[in-house]
């Protein structure tokens, strides 16, 4: 049984790895000796979305033009939006199994097939966890980078985060260098709490690991 995962992201971020081994030791424990698996990374985080869908796209004909593939499995948002354009052309007639959020299947046509698990993502219960925990909080700083990605991360926590807009002050700041950022984190005052999402490319057109800045951030900053 031939399987693809296609990964909307590098493989070397740290969800990635682990969500890989999840997936293959699941289908090896399920399929033994049968299994034929494939990962292919789309790496949008570092490259334009569209552009990459391109290079991508030609890559895969050429690559799976004679495998005879069962199953396709898209991690993410970029890897399920590149099938729901391209699917159909280049793996007419393959299942396609989706993990990622529930907004990844937010332009997905109805009555198209599609199988898989999505997770909700509502980070209005982090921020309502960490009022609870830190009682005297007056403002939450919303941190996050400038890629298509981080981009789109925001727009739907603004979403989530419109109800507490009365209980507490929420500033995004999704502009500036990594620097900027760390020397804005040093500086917060007292009764701020940071709430990171996800920075892949800065203003400075920098592409960066996302965890590995959160752990600088983590180190700078004066407040939770």
């Amino acid at each position: 049984m031939a399987v693809l995962a296609l990964y909307g992201s590098r493989p070397d971020l740290p969800t990635n790895i682990i969500v890989d081994e999840i997936i293959r030791s699941t289908l090896e424990r399920e399929l033994g000796p049968r299994l034929d698996f494939y990962a292919e990374f789309l790496d949008t985080s570092r490259w334009p979305e569209r552009e990459t869908q391109i290079e991508v796209h030609d890559f895969l004909r050429r690559r799976y033009a004679k495998k005879n593939l069962s199953v396709i499995i898209a991690v993410a948002r970029s890897a399920i939006n590149f099938m729901r354009i391209y699917g159909d052309e280049l793996f007419p007639g393959v299942p396609i199994v989706a993990y990622g959020d529930e907004d990844s299947l937010r332009d997905w046509e109805p009555g198209r097939p599609i199988a898989g698990a999505l997770a909700k993502v509502d980070l209005s219960e982090t921020v309502e966890l960490a009022l609870r925990l830190q009682p005297g909080t007056r403002e939450i700083l919303v941190i996050s980078g400038t890629s298509d990605s981080d981009r789109w991360r925001q727009s739907g926590v603004r979403r989530q985060l419109d109800r507490l807009e009365k209980r507490v002050k929420l500033t995004y700041m999704e502009a500036g260098s990594v620097q900027d950022y760390l020397t804005t984190v040093a500086r917060v005052p007292e009764g701020t709490v940071i709430l990171f999402l996800t920075m892949y490319q800065d203003s400075a057109g920098n592409k960066l690991l996302s965890h590995e800045v959160l752990a600088r951030i983590a180190k700078e900053a004066r407040v939770p």
